[in-house]
């Protein structure tokens, strides 16, 4: 073989290599070896679900402004009932459940333009309606709560596709509407409407969950609790953080060594209302462990208030009440990677369900945790779903 036809074959080789990475993501070692500069990437793509049409909408996030524009994408349907989104840490994959067709889809991530497809085999059949969705860290399991009181957990295969993983489902002691996984992929944890928390460990070789010592654990419970919607763990992975109706937001210090939790000092840290009871609805975490902002609606007074800002204390995992934020009445919030912006999910002006939806960008300030809207903001978004548990959003770097 002369030089030429050398250089030639070894140029198509490496580009076909880069194609394989870059698009398909196959390899799970190229994702692994980038999740260390994660915690401050820039956003690159914000994927939202719409529950009525059944289609997963893609756009940009400038990462300067925070300004969303559609990839060009013609939205793909998902499939009946799409509901909660993510992705893998590195943003190559997007997995999205299903409420009315009891299924979980799986995507990979166009990288050059935030494009999604169907992996082989997707969607994958789960038999139940799916309430909550994560990925572990590793990116090697995806877990999926449903409404009978259970967590399905699945491999995921060279091709993206998903296998059960063996003993799935895993019982829960109710129904969980959301679960969370620390960042170092020890442990799953689970919120469901009895005021309950399912704790596992999870075996980091075959992805499957047993209880923790002392599971289920106890949430503080009111005459107006059901069971928060949404769950966390701070980035640190000391802190598991839920916001709960009417009873405001609790935090719980996890046992590095097995798992368990138990509340903080001063846990539940109340919402200040200034129209009214608040009920508090979803929470998201600053990527850089400063800031915890959650979602809360008014009790009495249709749109009261919006994003409440509180900054967490590192050491205690206590909340401080900081501020009211801005801009429409999201009820769905979710931080970008860099911890530049936060975006909820909600009608604009009115917080009553079933009315077209937009998506709210706010900017963060970096000294204090204070909210602004970004340009543009609020985006459109067309749906007649605005229920907490019927939308859902995620940023990928």
């Amino acid at each position: 073989m002369n030089l030429f036809r050398f250089t030639q074959v070894l140029f198509c080789s490496l580009l076909l290599a880069l194609f394989a990475s870059a698009v398909y993501a196959a390899d799970d070692s190229s994702v692994t070896a980038s999740q260390a500069a994660l915690q401050t990437a820039p956003p690159k793509f914000l994927y939202s679900t719409d529950y009525t049409a059944g289609k997963v909408h893609g756009y940009l996030v400038n990462p300067s402004t925070g300004v969303l524009t559609p990839t060009g994408q013609n939205p793909p349907w998902a499939h009946f009932g799409p509901t909660k989104v993510v992705s893998d840490k590195g943003g190559y994959r997007l997995y999205v459940i299903n409420w009315g067709s009891k299924d979980i889809d799986a995507y990979f991530i166009y990288r050059n333009n935030g494009y999604i497809y169907q992996v082989p085999g997707s969607p994958f059949a789960i038999g139940q309606n799916p309430t909550g969705v994560a990925v572990h860290p590793s990116g090697k399991f995806v877990y999926v709560t449903t409404i009978n009181g259970a967590v399905y957990a699945f491999a995921v295969e060279s091709n993206g596709s998903l296998k059960p993983v063996a003993g799935s489902p895993f019982t829960t002691q109710n129904q969980p509407a959301a679960l969370a996984i620390d960042p170092t992929g020890h442990y799953l944890y689970t919120n469901d409407n009895s005021n309950k928390i399912d704790a596992f460990s999870i075996n980091e070789t075959d992805g499957a969950l047993t209880p923790v010592p002392g599971s289920p654990f106890a949430q503080t419970s009111s005459a107006c609790d059901d069971g928060g919607i949404d769950i966390a763990v701070d980035p640190s992975g000391k802190f598991l953080i839920l916001p709960q109706y009417c009873t405001g937001v609790e935090v719980f210090r996890i046992d590095s060594a097995n798992g368990s939790i138990a509340q903080v000092a001063g846990s539940p840290f109340p919402i200040p209302a200034d129209q009214g009871p608040e009920a508090a609805q979803s929470v998201a975490i600053d990527p850089l462990d400063r800031w915890v902002f959650i979602d809360a609606q008014s009790c009495n007074s249709g749109c009261g208030n919006l994003t409440e800002t509180y900054a967490l204390n590192k050491t205690t995992g206590a909340l401080s009440f900081l501020e009211y934020g801005s801009g429409g009445c999201g009820n769905y919030n979710r931080t970008d990677p860099s911890g530049k912006f936060l975006y909820s999910i909600g009608p604009e002006d009115n917080c009553s369900f079933g009315v077209p939806t937009t998506i709210l960008g706010l900017a963060i300030n970096q000294s204090n945790g204070s909210l602004k809207d970004v340009p543009g903001s609020p985006f459109p978004f067309t749906t007649n779903s605005a229920a907490p548990g019927q939308v859902g959003l995620v940023i990928t770097p």
